[in-house]
């Protein structure tokens, strides 16, 4: 689709929803169209983000001639919505749903933990360094009590 199409687009979609007084949401949804597409077709820099399958709806909604948003509904191919349930074939009915794990193959687990590499002294020395001075100030016994009051109501 070429700029020129996308700036008619543009323009007739902006004017529709500014005359009905429509939200981007609300017009998003009756064209099938994201409000952010919507938001974004209001500057012709967006173009380019915008993807074909939201201008191909706008495009829809222009080609369509109707003159109003609030009247338009979108064909939806239902082919590609809702799979077709008839064709699909009856499942065996004594079959175990999990027969297909036992033939799974699983990885050792202790294969795949990686062994950790040995920091270098000049790491080891400053953290060494940074836990007997944290551990300076702090007392060996410490006492901590709690008084609290909870009240507890539950309702149905």
């Amino acid at each position: 689709m070429n700029k020129v199409t996308m700036e008619r687009i543009a323009e007739k979609v902006c004017r529709a929803i500014s005359d009905e007084n429509l939200s981007n949401k609300e017009a998003g949804k009756i064209l099938g169209v994201s409000p952010n597409y919507l938001s974004m077709i209001k500057k012709d820099t967006y173009f380019d983000k915008v993807p074909k399958k939201a201008w191909d709806n706008l495009h829809a909604w222009v080609n369509s001639g109707a003159a109003k948003i609030k009247g338009y509904n979108v064909l939806i191919d239902h082919d590609i919505m809702v799979p077709n349930l008839e064709d699909k074939p009856e499942e065996e009915p004594g079959k175990d749903i999990y027969s297909d794990l036992a033939k799974a193959k699983y990885a050792d687990p202790e294969r795949l933990v990686k062994p950790k590499k040995p920091l270098p002294p000049i790491v080891q020395e400053a953290m060494s360094r940074k836990i007997q001075k944290d551990l300076a100030n702090v007392p060996l016994v410490q006492d901590v009590i709690l008084n609290l009051k909870v009240k507890l109501s539950i309702e149905f």
